[in-house]
């Protein structure tokens, strides 16, 4: 009997990143894609990307569960460290509309002691189209989706 694990990716991911923090990892940049008011079924995922004696490592959790770590998929930090002033002290810009339902995106960084922590929703994509924001987090999807899916396995199925 196959048993499906639901998870909450985001809560999963916050805790490993914690656990991270507590083995002082410095260098961590997460990246995830999720909705508000979507449909359950929706996945989710966040990637959490660190730095580790040298070695470069990913985890990948979503709604239908947590996949096995992969080593040497490095996140783009030379693209952080160059942009890092626009990453911080640009604003994104946002549209004089609200949704209720709607996609996003959202990026945190954690380089030594600087961070940093931001969302685009989108609806705000096209506002924001040569924004470095934007031009991270499609950097952070492109690395991710790059990744043949024979490489991920869920390791929550049981």
């Amino acid at each position: 009997m196959i048993r499906f694990v639901r998870l909450n990716a985001w809560l999963e991911g916050n805790e490993f990143v914690d656990s991270l923090l507590a083995e002082e990892v410095d260098t961590i940049i997460a990246y995830q894609a999720a909705c508000v008011d979507c449909q359950a079924n929706s996945p989710n995922p966040y990637y959490i990307f660190w730095k580790q004696d040298q070695d470069w490592y990913l985890q990948k959790f979503q709604t239908q569960g947590r996949f096995r770590l992969l080593k040497g998929f490095e996140a783009p930090v030379g693209y952080i460290d160059q942009h890092w002033s626009a990453l911080t002290e640009d604003d994104i810009m946002r549209p004089n509309f609200i949704r209720s339902a709607y996609g996003f995106e959202r990026v945190q960084v954690l380089l030594s002691k600087r961070q940093l922590d931001y969302r685009i929703k989108d609806y705000e994509k096209e506002l924001n189209e040569k924004s470095i924001h934007l031009l991270l987090i499609n950097r952070l999807r492109e690395t991710v989706m790059a990744i043949p899916p024979e490489q991920w396995k869920n390791i929550s199925k049981g």
